[in-house]
């Protein structure tokens, strides 16, 4: 396997376990991050570079699982030249994943459905879209055509016109009654 692609499929690996991870509290680090999809290319011609996953992308780590049709990470200015030691494995500008997006934690009942996921690492937000996007746990949901996680702070927004939904238990219900 060539060198370049060798040190593009290292880095497509990390880059997505660290957006899929992100949005799960902390779990072991030491455990290992698997990445699937059927086909992975490198465009070394763009400005940083390109990583196309193509087809069934699973992300699979301890923190959580991230699953799309396909994703896309663009690699900032400079890393296309780095050699797999000397690059720093959080080098993108942003990561796109397309298609049936489903966001999961590991240690819960809570999911993120959408089309598309966006995650920018400048400002650390993943925008999620498309479908409309629907945060579940459980029956219960909250959707919106739009739903922005920020990740350093843990603050979700969901606009405009979000719809919850709750299933609460009959014993709940009374209480709220009462």
């Amino acid at each position: 396997m060539h060198t370049h692609t060798l040190f593009a499929a290292t880095l497509a690996a990390a880059l997505i376990a660290t957006a899929a991870a992100q949005a799960a509290p902390a779990a072991d680090t030491n455990a290992t991050t698997r990445i699937n999809a059927d086909q992975m290319e490198f465009d070394y011609e763009d400005e940083g570079g390109i990583i196309y996953l193509k087809g069934h992308v699973v992300v699979r780590d301890p923190k959580g699982t991230l699953s799309a049709d396909n994703a896309t990470v663009y690699l900032e200015s400079g890393t296309k030249d780095a050699t797999a030691s000397e690059a720093d494995f959080r080098s993108f500008s942003r990561i796109v994943a397309v298609g049936s997006v489903r966001m999961a934690a590991s240690d819960s009942a809570r999911v993120v459905l959408a089309e598309k996921a966006t995650w920018t690492r400048k400002d650390n937000v993943i925008v999620l879209t498309g479908g409309p996007p629907k945060a579940k746990d459980g029956p219960s949901f909250i959707k919106a055509a739009r739903i922005v996680y920020h990740v350093d702070t843990r603050k979700i927004e969901f606009f405009p016109q979000p719809e919850i939904m709750l299933d609460v238990p009959e014993d709940q219900k009374q209480k709220f009654v009462q």
